[in-house]
């Protein structure tokens, strides 16, 4: 479904249920943004993991910062490829991974020591099965989900970035759409946990109906998934529920609701905390001994909690203002942030001043 922006049927979407906005579809595509930071580590990781060869070899000196810089090499590299001998095909595996950024991590910093001959026949046979056009979208999920199952490090993302590049430099009309955590959420409304393989086939069986349709509706001639992924994908990246495209997320609702009841419970756990603490402040009685003018908790701990000085003010102990910062009270900073200081800065003048300010149990012999 193409709906116009700020649409009231936007609105009505189920979860799962695939939708696109309208959008110019005749622009000139833009280049990726804000992924500097993500290449630059995936460059790092890759690097300090034992692929450093990768990047020198097909960067040279100056390593690439944008994923703009690496997608002409990739295209470059895809269209010389000889299939028939293989020679270089690991070389675009981590090149595709190296564009993608560092999100598949793990491929290089937990999982790079794995054999490269398994990993060389998996991506071969996927590749394969990917540009084979006898093989429809889900004989094609299935090759994509055998070797993410076989190939660690590599989730329903990534694997569809490759098949992108694949595609389209074999002159696929249509080739086969990134499917990522951006592309799900706005299209489908789904995140990593409740992503499926299913939801992957139907992803790309929407997507490619959609690109025919704003072909033929538009008079584009040259419009294809390509382009149609890359406009969606741009327009998702900058705050589309500001811009029209504001689809009710499940995945939100439900988040916001688990931190409503966790909110719910911290207050309750303040609110035990709070009077446990006004129960132990009740609970101090004071002495007043020839030797020393001070106060001490009850016989049960045996311990100076604090001390009245000369001049009839109450003064903390360390154990004191340990014990209350348990129950998130700080007696140096009084109550600007629940402190403790300004609230007992109590001149006891007699003992009745004393016994009123710790509660009926309190005494000075």
């Amino acid at each position: 479904m193409i709906l116009p922006l700020n649409d009231p049927r936007i609105q009505n979407l189920q979860k799962g249920e695939f939708a696109i906005p309208s959008l110019n579809w005749s622009r000139d595509l833009q280049e990726l943004d804000g992924y500097n930071f993500t290449v630059k580590s995936r460059v790092t990781s890759m690097r300090n993991n034992g692929f450093s060869s990768i990047v020198k070899k097909y960067f040279l000196e100056v390593s690439p910062t944008t994923p703009n810089e690496i997608e002409p090499v990739i295209m470059k590299t895809l269209i010389n490829f000889d299939v028939e001998n293989d020679n270089g095909l690991l070389d675009l595996f981590h090149l595709i991974q190296l564009w993608g950024g560092n999100s598949s991590r793990d491929r290089y910093l937990k999982y790079a020591k794995e054999s490269q001959s398994k990993l060389f026949a998996n991506y071969k046979e996927l590749v394969s099965k990917s540009l084979n056009k006898d093989y429809g979208i889900e004989e094609i999920t299935k090759a994509c989900r055998k070797f993410c199952d076989e190939t660690r490090g590599i989730n329903i993302s990534f694997i569809t970035k490759h098949l992108r590049f694949w595609q389209k430099a074999f002159a696929f009309e249509n080739p086969l759409p990134i499917y990522d955590e951006i592309m799900a959420k706005y299209t489908m409304d789904k995140d990593s946990t409740t992503n499926k393989w299913n939801d992957l086939k139907y992803y790309w069986d929407s997507m490619l109906s959609a690109a025919e349709q704003i072909k033929a509706e538009n008079q584009i001639e040259n419009f294809s998934t390509w382009e149609l992924e890359r406009q969606l994908f741009i327009f998702f990246q900058s705050k589309p529920e500001e811009n029209g495209w504001n689809r009710p997320d499940g995945t939100k609702s439900k988040k916001s609701t688990h931190k409503s009841k966790i909110k719910k419970e911290n207050i309750v756990k303040n609110q035990i905390l709070k009077d446990a603490q006004q129960e132990t402040t009740r609970s101090y009685i004071p002495k007043q001994t020839a030797q020393y003018l001070g106060l001490y908790i009850n016989s049960k701990f045996k311990t100076k909690e604090g001390y009245i000085d000369d001049n009839g003010w109450f003064c903390a102990s360390e154990f004191l203002k340990s014990l209350l910062n348990v129950y998130g009270l700080n007696w140096e900073e009084g109550n600007t942030r629940g402190g403790s200081k300004e609230k007992y800065k109590t001149k006891f003048k007699s003992k009745d001043d004393c016994i009123d300010f710790l509660g009926n149990n309190g005494f000075i012999k």
